[in-house]
Parts: C-alpha cells; sequence; structure tokens
C-alpha cells in the first residue's frame, strides 16, 4: 500500500525556515519514501533538505542522505530513500532571493 503525502506546501522563502513540528511527517510504517522537491522558482542562494528523527524533536534530527537540494535553480529533483527513522521534516537554510518551493511524496509500505 502507498499513500501521497505533500510535505511542504508551495512556498516562498524570504529566510531560513525549518518545518514545524506540529507538521512533521511521521513515516514510521513506510519501509520506501519516493519523494519530489520542486523549485517552483529560483532564488540566489540556499539548500533544501530532508532530515529524519526517531523522536519528533527539534535537536533529534539528522540530515536525510542525499536529499540536499539547491536553491539557486529552478527544477524537480527525485530521490528514493530507503534508510531512514520514522519522523521526516524539511530545513531550508543560507536563503536568499526568496525561492518557491514544494516537495511531494509517495510513503510505501
Amino acid at each position: 500500500m502507498a499513500a501521497s503525502v505533500r510535505l511542504l506546501e508551495t512556498r516562498v522563502f524570504p529566510a531560513d525556515a525549518v518545518q514545524d513540528p506540529s507538521e512533521v511527517g511521521d513515516f514510521g510504517a513506510s519501509k520506501e519514501l519516493d519523494i519530489i522537491i520542486r523549485v517552483l522558482k529560483a532564488g540566489t542562494a540556499g539548500t533544501i533538505e530532508l532530515q529524519h528523527a526517531v523522536v519528533n524533536e527539534t535537536s533529534g534530527f539528522l540530515q536525510l542522505a542525499t536529499t540536499v537540494v539547491n536553491l539557486n535553480a529552478a527544477g524537480s529533483t527525485f530521490v528514493q530513500v530507503t534508510a531512514f527513522t520514522r519522523y521526516v521534516r524539511w530545513l531550508v537554510q543560507g536563503v536568499a532571493g526568496s525561492p518557491v518551493v514544494r516537495i511531494d511524496l509517495v510513503a510505501k509500505n
């Protein structure tokens, strides 16, 4: 079984940001995540990355391998992840130029 999830609604990033803990995705029952990170409008600097954690605590998140995307070019990036813990969130750092981003994924059991 699979479930489609919009982890990040289309959003403009005028500054660095991290996903609110109440909106973090819980994918503990999933074995695979097929992720599409879309930079709809490029900024001039910055990255967006996905992080994962065993518990939904701000200090408990680590970078999810191969999910760092530069925000200075528009386009879509597909990543398939099978090595993750339970919670998944996004983090935007070093941003400039107000990029626009959306993240969709399919969680497969």
